[in-house]
Formats: structure tokens, C-alpha cells, sequence
């Protein structure tokens, strides 16, 4: 999200209400969701100034969006490969020191 500027964003003549990066995620999830049971759950981290992160469920596939300088990076790039290993690597640190399912 931008600091400091305002836009007004409009879909079909109706103000859409995002004031930060949590509720931009909860608008792509909130979407996702209409077909399953209950809402996907969600974590979204501010890192830093520059980092906004959220990770959640997909239909079985990895999918992503993601921006880097304000533009939409459709293809992913570094900075999603960074933060995906990063999750994978903790993932399965924790998986080895218990020896368990995180998964069932």
C-alpha cells in the first residue's frame, strides 16, 4: 500500500472500502471463499516499512499475488521465491525437530 496518498477506488459505481493490506487480502479471500463451507483462514504479517506478507489456503495449486514498487508482478519473481522459501524452509525445520504431521 502507498503511505501518505489516497485513492479512491470504485467497482461499478460503489466505493470499495480498502484501507490497508489486510482488508486488500480479505478481498481476494472473501471471494475465493464463496464456495467453500467456511471462510480460508488467513495470516498477514507487516514485516517492515517496505514488507506486507499473507499467506493462506488455495485450491490445491500454489498461487500468488503479488506487487513489488506499487506493480503488480503476475508472474511472481524473487521477492515471492524469497518469501516461499522462507515458509517452505520453517515448514519443514519444524516438521523434522518433531517428527510429526503438520498436516492432516
Amino acid at each position: 500500500m502507498l503511505k501518505h496518498h489516497v485513492v479512491k477506488v470504485e467497482l461499478n459505481g460503489q466505493r470499495v472500502p480498502i484501507k490497508s493490506f489486510a482488508d486488500y487480502v480479505n478481498l481476494y479471500l472473501e471471494s475465493a471463499s464463496k464456495s467453500r463451507p467456511e471462510p480460508l483462514p488467513r495470516f498477514t504479517e507487516r514485516v517492515n516499512d517496505r514488507w506486507e506478507i499473507a499467506v493462506s489456503l488455495s485450491d490445491g495449486q500454489f498461487q500468488q499475488v503479488s506487487f513489488a514498487n506499487g506493480i503488480a508482478t503476475i508472474k511472481g519473481g524473487t521477492h515471492v521465491d524469497y518469501v516461499t522459501n522462507q515458509i517452505a524452509n520453517h515448514v519443514m525445520a519444524n516438521k523434522v525437530q518433531t517428527n510429526s504431521c503438520l498436516f492432516k
